[in-house]
């Protein structure tokens, strides 16, 4: 069961696009959709979730771990439980050993399916070129990302807004919300993101867990790269329609218009310099160029 956000509320029905390179796309048309956990997306981005402002202004990490301080101990690595144990015998609480325990194994326990709200019709520039390179945008809705999920046993997760911060800034406490959730806060330099996060809790391995999911039902519009040929858009809108049927609204963005004329160019080039050998032109060459 996904739930709303009670502090930060979506309607069911505001659109939600999600930016797409090709191939987590064609897994979706297949059925398969793979969410990383918090900890597998910190390899490719320290950041994530370490936006969390826990340092009030008498130097003590905000959040209260007291009531599942067992718990810690025991994911504990040998370092930390010295830690502890030295905190401890000089009477000195170990908040900032049990934090670091605590954000570390809720980062392997939550993966996260991020959309974007999207006042500008898929024009930032940055989404595109970031995450959908040569792909797509789908776009669906609350309502409709709850009933395309398709799990055999139930599940817990929520939606909610991001909310951008200054990770300089000191704070001393956060609503109830967000003082166990860092995950829902990021760096104010990814505003443009404007992003929602579905966030599933999960067992602490894999570090990607697979949902099925109905495509024809999730996605309720598709918007090609502004990055690929016409040629390309084309030749991909044909594709989508013969997996989710030709009812589907599908939107190239734009497109690069001058793929004949490219390799007429390109043709005419070679000739005049034919002393050179040059080897015959290739699919590739040309998908590249």
């Amino acid at each position: 069961m996904i739930t709303n956000s009670p502090s930060i509320r979506l309607r069911d029905d505001e659109p939600l696009w999600r930016f797409l390179k090709l191939p987590p796309f064609f897994a979706l048309l297949e059925g398969s959709l793979s969410l990383p956990t918090l900890a597998n997306l910190q390899k490719g981005d320290p950041e994530e979730g370490n936006a969390f402002v826990n340092i009030a202004p008498d130097g003590a990490p905000v959040v209260d771990l007291s009531s599942i301080e067992d718990w810690l101990e025991r994911n504990a690595t040998e370092a930390e439980r010295a830690e502890i144990k030295a905190n401890t015998a000089a009477n000195s609480y170990p908040q900032r050993t049990f934090v670091q325990i605590w954000k570390r194994e809720l980062a392997k326990r939550r993966c996260v399916w991020c959309w974007h709200r999207d006042p500008d019709n898929n024009q930032s520039k940055a989404m595109w070129h970031i995450y959908a390179d040569r792909g797509v945008a789908i776009r669906s809705d609350l309502a409709t990302i709850k009933s395309s999920l398709k799990c055999d046993e139930p599940f817990s997760a929520f939606a909610r807004q991001v909310e951008y911060v200054d990770p300089h800034t000191t704070i001393s406490d956060w609503s109830g919300e967000l003082d166990r959730r860092p995950f829902l806060l990021k760096n104010k330099g990814y505003h443009f993101e404007n992003e929602v996060r579905i966030v599933f809790a999960v067992e602490a391995a894999p570090a990607v867990h697979h949902f099925e999911v109905d495509a024809k039902q999730l996605i309720k519009e598709i918007v090609i790269s502004p990055h690929l040929f016409r040629d390309e858009q084309s030749a991909l809108a044909n594709l989508i329609k013969v997996k989710l049927g030709s009812s589907l609204p599908i939107s190239p963005l734009g497109g690069f218009s001058g793929d004949l004329a490219l390799q007429n160019a390109v043709a005419n080039f070679r000739k005049a310099l034919s002393p050179f050998n040059f080897a015959p032109e290739t699919p590739d060459f040309f998908k590249h160029a």
